[in-house]
């Protein structure tokens, strides 16, 4: 489905849209026109994919493993296409390829795949020249020879050009015939690449019909000779079966059909080797063959009625006779003109011999071979010539120099009959005999005629001045056309580093007459002078294309490269920037949120408002920076830029008031169970009678709020199986206390205690879920005993009469806890009143533990009576008294518990003996 184009776009600012001039296979183009300046572009938008259907075939038959995967691989489609029209832009600096001015991807409205918007400046295309145009002979010739430099300039880049057809190729009278549209395939991986479905059409080689054949270096060829059948073949291409041959074009002759029918053979292999070798032919033809400037396909003239001539109203007046003696003059020159002229015409020097005369050789570059191809174009056989009319140019009379004689005073008339003049009667009689001449009869009055004076050679010297002339007008022509009014520009390089883009300039031309234009795609126009062979554009936007051309000032050319294009790099932009008080007072802590290109070093500049002058730098890292040591209840402003010093863009500025921490502190949360939640908090020293808000809210839609002056609060009504949050605030307090209670929490209900003899039993119940392991820590009378690690909730500990236990019990795996403290004080002992014998009278002796295993008081020597033990010997003690009685049948029990001087105790013992042996009762330590 393909979405309506979106005229918001940055790179559509300033443009009109109409409606879809054409929309085919995924691919719409748009007229567009710019309001301000009425400049016509066309906006081509690619759908990727073409419609929704193919992204369910390829589901469906497991191409793609889920939805996001085949939105991965359109978005890179996507991009291969924009990088295609960087490719695009760089071979323009070359003859041949004309870029898009503009290209961005934007996703589809129903997020099913993406548009790639491609904007470009209107121009008319090969396909409709050949649709609405009758060609020429050297217009078609001109075509071939063009594309075939495009092709062989776009091989030498490593590329292939995939999409020829006549929709991508674009004509003007100052360029020629360019191509400007994508379809570009790396040479180095023709082997293992087929061709894309977007670029197959009428004009793809035979072989590539089938979709997993691999690309041949020949297809660029087969195109280019399609392209030229149709224009020799009336503009149209005959309804063939794919992989046959070629019928011959209409309205081409035999050796030019030969040529076109061996670009487009069937067979990759019987094609013309590269574009190189097609040029070569054609030249060869061109060298062979005049071209005309007359359409290829005759156009016959409408019939005329013919009116009757009198040839008598075209005669000049004059006499049949003046006619006659004009014809007779003509008859031996003019005839002889028209001869040579029908000679020339004849084809008689237009052989390749009489080409190479003329300077005229072939070359394998191609750039020579297209100049060449130029002068063979324009070389054009004159028309059979008509004789012209006699002109009829008045002759002037001789100019005779008369003797110095016909100065003076005319003579007396000489009385001296003059012979009669000589005619045809008269020619054949005798001739009259010679009369002497006054001087001849006069000797002694001999007169000296002045020799006749030869004309000054004007007309000689006029000629020579003239040729002099124009040789001097030619040589300084030339001169001035080399040294001064065409200047030579030798490189011109775009690049940019951080937000400047550079053009630099090398030639020895004068920097004051340069001018730098810099115009991107929205009309917005900049010029910069240059300076050391640089021009400077530092306030250029971001993410934007832009055309460089070079202008110079004066009566001057400019030869060489004069113009470029660059895209500059992408802007990070801020989309928020946040400030609240820190962990201190007077911190502040500052938080954002970026688009674009990351950054890996910020810095923060802050500075009272109220005075700029004490500002402070700080560079970070990361989204969030806290600045401490602040002075409190003072505004601060606070700028944010980049540590490399590229600018942003957004919101980078903030301005924040600095304050003391005030919150609740210590909140925790002492009670969980049965659907109930208590939770408790301690106020700060410098807050007293607050009023405190505690809010209780979970995913369930559970949210309750209490207001009381206590510390504490209690929530009822809750679930415990989803997490709840509970927030504590007050009126001017700077931050809100907020805790967190996992779902089902493990919550200690009950302790019970049991003695049992000499020992204590310790069970707790609980709710919640059962953790893997518990952990009991306990203390008697004070004193910390060795922490238990269990896998139930219950344990068997010493019971010592009399004493204070204090009990912690833990879920060892268990986010959060609620209860397992406990306190149990133990029974007490009770005095020994037995037999006639007291506690009074027991007394205790140590001593070394002798050897025997069961051993009695009789075994204790008083060498073993002793109240210092070195490591290898254990302690023993002793019980007895002196009145004992001398028959006792009853089992005595008597427990031992050891402490040491610290009051840490060190052991329980519980022994029992049969009678009144407390020489066997003892402890050992």
């Amino acid at each position: 489905m393909l979405s309506s184009p979106k005229a918001y776009l940055p790179m559509l600012t300033g443009l009109m849209l109409g409606d879809a001039i054409s929309s085919h296979d995924g691919v719409s183009c748009y007229p567009a026109i710019r309001h301000s300046n009425q400049d016509k572009y066309i906006l081509k938008v690619i759908s990727v994919p073409a419609s929704q259907v193919q992204t369910d075939a390829m589901l469906l038959t497991g191409a793609f493993p889920n939805r996001e995967a085949a939105m991965e691989y359109y978005m890179d489609m996507a991009r291969d296409m924009l990088r295609e029209t960087e490719i695009l832009r760089q071979l323009s600096q070359q003859e041949g390829f004309i870029p898009y001015l503009d290209g961005q991807i934007i996703s589809k409205d129903d997020l099913n795949g993406y548009d790639v918007y491609l904007l470009s400046e209107f121009r008319y295309s090969l396909e409709q020249i050949l649709q609405n145009e009758n060609l020429t002979h050297k217009q078609i010739i001109r075509m071939g020879l063009d594309l075939c430099a495009a092709l062989a300039a776009c091989r030498r880049e490593g590329y292939l050009y995939v999409d020829l057809k006549p929709a991508n190729v674009f004509y003007s009278e100052a360029q020629g015939h360019r191509i400007g549209d994508i379809g570009f395939a790396s040479l180095a991986s023709l082997p293992y690449s087929s061709l894309p479905v977007q670029y197959r059409s009428t004009y793809t080689a035979p072989e590539l019909l089938d979709e997993m054949a691999v690309l041949n270096s020949t297809i660029d060829v087969y195109a280019l000779g399609l392209i030229l059948y149709q224009a020799y073949n009336g503009g149209v291409l005959p309804d063939m079966e794919p992989g046959t041959s070629l019928p011959t074009p209409s309205y081409a002759d035999y050796e030019l059909a030969e040529i076109i029918l061996k670009a487009c053979h069937p067979e990759s292999s019987a094609r013309w080797a590269d574009p190189t070798a097609l040029a070569q032919a054609l030249i060869g033809y061109l060298q062979r063959n005049p071209v005309s400037d007359v359409a290829i396909i005759p156009v016959v003239p409408e019939p005329v009625e013919e009116q009757p001539v009198d040839v008598e109203d075209f005669l000049p007046e004059a006499s049949a006779e003046e006619l006659e003696q004009e014809m007779a003059a003509l008859e031996g020159t003019e005839y002889k003109e028209m001869a040579f002229i029908n000679a020339l015409g004849s084809g008689e020097n237009t052989d390749t011999e009489a080409m190479r005369d003329e300077g005229l050789e072939v070359s394998d570059e191609i750039s020579t071979m297209l100049a060449q191809a130029d002068d063979l174009i324009a070389y054009e056989l004159p028309e059979p010539p008509v004789a012209p009319a006699p002109i009829d140019v008045p002759m002037p009379e001789r100019i005779c120099i008369e003797p110095e004689e016909a100065h003076m005073a005319a003579p007396a008339e000489d009385p001296t009959p003059q012979p009669e003049p000589i005619t045809e009667e008269t020619a054949t009689e005798e001739p009259l005999e010679e009369v002497p001449s006054e001087s001849e009869s006069k000797p002694e009055e001999t007169t000296t005629k002045a020799p006749e004076r030869r004309p000054f050679p004007w007309r000689i010297l006029a000629s020579v001045c003239v040729i002099l002339a124009l040789m001097a007008a030619v040589f300084g022509g030339y001169y001035f056309y080399q040294h001064y009014y065409v200047q030579t520009i030798e490189q011109l390089r775009i690049t940019q580093t951080g937000d400047v883009v550079s053009v630099e300039i090398a030639g020895e031309v004068d920097n004051s007459l340069l001018t730098v234009i810099c115009s991107d795609s929205y009309g917005n126009t900049y010029r910069q002078s240059v300076v050391a062979g640089i021009a400077i554009f530092p306030d250029l936007h971001p993410q934007t294309h832009y055309s460089v051309r070079l202008e110079i000032s004066g009566w001057h050319k400019l030869s060489g490269p004069t113009s470029g294009s660059i895209t500059t790099a992408a802007q990070t932009f801020v989309t928020e920037l946040t400030a609240s008080i820190g962990s201190t007072d007077g911190s502040v802590l500052l938080q954002f949120q970026t688009k674009g290109p990351d950054v890996d070093k910020w810095v923060i500049t802050y500075y009272p408002t109220a005075s700029a002058a004490m500002l402070v730098q700080l560079p970070f890292q990361g989204k969030s920076v806290e600045i401490q040591a602040l002075q409190v209840d003072t505004a601060y402003t606070f700028v944010l830029s980049r540590a490399d010093g590229l600018s942003i863009s957004g919101q980078t500025e903030v301005a924040y008031t600095t304050r003391n921490i005030i919150l609740a502190q210590n909140l925790q949360a002492i009670a969980c169970a049965g659907g109930s939640l208590t939770v408790q908090w301690e106020a700060p020293e410098k807050i007293e009678n607050v009023l405190w808000t505690i809010r209780c809210h979970n995913a369930s839609g559970y949210d309750q709020s209490i207001t009381t002056s206590d510390l504490t609060a209690t929530f009822s009504g809750l679930t415990h199986d989803v997490p709840c949050t509970v927030e504590v605030n007050a009126q001017n307090m700077t931050q809100k206390a907020s805790l967190t209670v996992p779902a089902d929490p493990v919550t200690v209900e009950q302790f019970q205690f049991t003695e049992n003899g000499g020992a204590l039993d310790l069970t707790w119940a609980y709710s919640g879920q059962a953790p893997a392991q518990w952990k009991l820590e306990y203390a008697v009378d004070g004193q910390t005993q060795p922490i238990l690690y269990l896998d139930c909730n219950n344990a068997t500990l010493p019971l010592i009469p009399g004493s204070t236990y204090t009990f912690r019990v833990d879920a060892i795996d268990a986010s959060l806890q609620f209860g397992g403290n406990e306190t149990y004080e133990s029974t007490k002992a009770e005095n020994f009143d037995q037999w006639g014998i007291c506690a009074e009278q027991l007394r205790g002796i140590l001593c070394v533990r002798p050897e025997a295993e069961n051993w009695t008081a009789a075994d204790v020597t008083d060498d073993l009576h002793t109240s210092y033990f070195t490591t290898e010997q254990q302690a023993g003690l002793v019980l007895y008294t002196d009145d004992i009685p001398e028959e006792i049948s009853d089992s005595v029990q008597a427990q031992f518990v050891i402490w040491d001087a610290s009051g840490n105790l060190i052991s329980v013992n519980k022994l029992s003996r049969n009678g009144m042996h407390f020489g066997a009762m003892a402890a050992v330590f």
